[in-house]
């Protein structure tokens, strides 16, 4: 009868700790987008297709590039991209650090994707963790088709609006010409 118990117990715990985990996840992207500041971050195209999470858009951003005073960049696979928005409104990263900076809250961890050793610095190219714009099956060939054609049109402003905060970031939309992906297809 004892063991009834523990093992109800231990049921009841594990089946809690399975809302908790999805709900913490979620939780914690909503707070991204609530207190978060909004970034527009200029992207170019390319379209694949995840078999698990369905039809996506995968997004190349211009922004993804800094030369930083140096070379102590060589080992490092993973930093934390100070952003801010630049005089065209569009993000920019404003500098690279190996540990999250403090005081600042527009910061996102990054993953380094090229190093280039230059003369007295480096050239660092990242990847952005919101590299993917997933999208209802039923709109995503239209999207896909619109977004391609968006890309060297240079009448268009193509862009992901992307919120940031301590070194979270969350993609919610995809626009151009500030009119969002999602709409334009229905």
């Amino acid at each position: 009868m004892l063991n009834k118990r523990y093992l109800f117990a231990g049921f009841i715990l594990v089946a809690l700790l399975q809302l908790f985990v999805p709900a913490n996840m979620i939780w914690q992207e909503e707070g991204t987008i609530q207190e978060g500041t909004e970034f527009h971050f200029k992207v170019a195209p390319v379209d694949p297709n995840d078999p698990f999470r369905g039809k996506y858009i995968s997004l190349a951003f211009e922004a993804d590039e800094i030369i930083v005073p140096g070379d102590s960049w060589s080992e490092v696979d993973e930093v934390y991209a100070e952003i801010h928005k630049g005089e065209d409104g569009f993000a920019r990263i404003k500098d690279l650090s190996i540990e999250p900076p403090e005081a600042i809250e527009d910061y996102i961890k990054v993953a380094v994707y090229i190093i280039r050793q230059l003369e007295d610095s480096t050239e660092v190219t990242i990847r952005y963790p919101f590299d993917r714009y997933y999208m209802e099956e039923s709109k995503a060939l239209a999207a896909e088709k619109l977004y391609s054609e968006s890309i060297p049109d240079s009448t268009q402003q193509t862009y992901g609006v992307v919120y940031v905060k301590n070194g979270k970031a969350s993609l919610t939309d995809v626009r151009i010409n500030g009119r969002s992906i999602q709409d334009a297809v229905e």
